[in-house]
């Protein structure tokens, strides 16, 4: 269920069905310095997930980091009530009904400064106000913790995977951007601003919301997402 990386970082993988394609949801795990649980982009949070969670510790952060993924995390906050859950501009607006009862709750901006920022940076990638996506960057490990802006994933026998794929510009096990994701670029000044900024970070690995984990050299796809 929770896969071990380095430095108090684990990965969740868990089916996710979209268009009858199998893209993946990956959630990640960090054990911070006072032993509680910060979790991004959760996955549907079954009893298995849950018992192995309270084994690592408390969770006390939860995030949605964009505007599409957080299908999960009103039910994940309701099994973690005091919790603090940071979210995506407008998933207050999708999520109203479900999310008004979270008593620790705020927006992400770009101003935030949470009580972990120390241990794990924030970035937003700008100029794309429909996905409004967060990065984050795990010091210790030196890992990049995304969610749409690269994709990883891997044919497999299904005819409609195969067809999908080449439409939204996904390459086979290779590390690339969807055409979904590049259509919701709108200031391509903010964006590369943003990538620019990304530069800065020492990366090595990178987790993807969808596909899993780069484990060595990722700071070498960073130049490659520029918008042109």
């Amino acid at each position: 269920m929770l896969e071990y990386l380095q430095n108090n970082l684990w990965i969740v993988k868990q089916p996710l069905v979209l268009l009858g394609v199998n893209f993946g949801t990956v959630m990640t795990v960090v054990k911070l310095k006072d032993n509680s649980l910060w979790i991004h982009s959760p996955v549907d949070p079954n009893e298995e997930l849950l018992n192995h969670l309270n084994s690592l510790g408390e969770v006390s952060t939860v995030i949605s980091p964009n505007n599409f993924h957080h299908l999960f995390a009103p039910a994940f906050m309701d099994e973690h009530p005091d919790a603090h859950y940071f979210y995506a501009p407008g998933i207050e607006k999708k999520q109203k009904h479900k999310i008004h009862h979270i008593k620790n709750k705020s927006e992400l901006k770009e101003s935030t400064q949470p009580s972990w920022g120390d241990e794990i940076e924030i970035l937003k990638i700008g100029g794309m106000p429909f996905l409004d996506e967060f990065v984050f960057y795990h010091k210790s490990s030196q890992t990049l913790i995304a969610c749409d802006l690269i994709f990883k994933l891997h044919k497999n026998k299904s005819i409609l995977q195969n067809l999908l794929f080449p439409i939204m510009g996904i390459k086979d096990g290779e590390p690339c951007q969807s055409r979904l994701f590049k259509s919701c670029i709108r200031d391509k000044n903010e964006y590369n601003k943003a990538i620019e900024h990304l530069k800065t970070w020492d990366v090595d690995r990178l987790i993807v919301g969808h596909g899993g984990v780069i484990e060595k050299d990722a700071h070498t796809i960073i130049p490659n997402l520029m918008a042109v």
